[in-house]
């Protein structure tokens, strides 16, 4: 290679390298990586598919017995500054929802030691899903506001039905699991409102409130129902 074409090559190559790193300056701080965990409540929402009457009775039966369920949900989420406030992003996140019952007494008429006396029962669905959100953010110095809408595509990786009976002088508990009864896949919509606390220049603290509801009912059945949830969220956020 000649003196000539040796500089021309040099040439060209630093021009090349000043333009990906000028493009890589011009996009600095575009790209977000955020890390959640959440604390949830989680619960259901029945639905009468016949509109009757003995459907109507169960339905009141289980409000009464069934209430809110705790768990946590973890996610990880890649996210693109579209413009100076707005990202949109996407991502991983694992889900533990259901309901519980309250304890409920049972009554024999042959008490004994044999013979339960109360029981709970807890209704768990785990899920993968892949959240896709937009969010808009109003920066105030090192506090800003977030708000966010997100539809989030699921499948359920396994269910689990917990009993708890109690007897007079023991606990026992039961598990079983018939997850083909349920629909595998579902979609789930979302929202939320918090806030970002800035760390440094390059990361953040995330504070949430968010709900979400399934689209989807949960199973084919004349007594179906759908997934809802809330829930804070904490999370660490770091741009680059």
């Amino acid at each position: 290679m000649t003196n000539k074409k040796l500089s021309l090559y040099l040439l060209l190559t630093f021009i090349v390298f000043a333009g990906i790193t000028n493009a890589q300056k011009l996009e600095n701080n575009k790209w977000e990586i955020t890390v959640n965990s959440s604390l949830n409540f989680s619960y259901r929402q029945l639905i009468d598919k016949n509109n009757g009457a003995a459907n109507e009775a169960i339905i009141q039966e289980r409000n009464e017995a069934e209430i809110w369920k705790e768990t946590m949900s973890f996610s990880t989420v890649l996210s693109y500054k579209i413009w100076n406030k707005l990202k949109v992003g996407s991502g991983l996140e694992f889900m533990n929802l259901g309901w519980k019952t309250r304890k409920m007494p049972l009554i024999s008429l042959v008490p004994g030691p044999s013979v339960p006396e109360a029981v709970k029962y807890y209704q768990h669905f785990y899920f993968l899903g892949i959240p896709l959100n937009v969010e808009y953010e109003i920066p105030a110095g090192k506090v800003s506001s977030i708000f966010s809408i997100e539809l989030v595509p699921s499948r359920l990786l396994a269910e689990r039905y917990n009993s708890t009976v109690y007897y007079s002088d023991r606990v026992e508990h039961n598990t079983s699991s018939s997850p083909e009864e349920f629909k595998s896949w579902n979609l789930f919509s979302g929202l939320s409102i918090g806030g970002t606390y800035a760390l440094s220049e390059n990361a953040k603290l995330i504070v949430d409130l968010n709900s979400r509801l399934s689209i989807m009912d949960i199973i084919e059945a004349p007594i179906s129902a759908k997934h809802v949830y809330c829930g804070l969220r904490i999370g660490y956020r770091t741009s680059f």
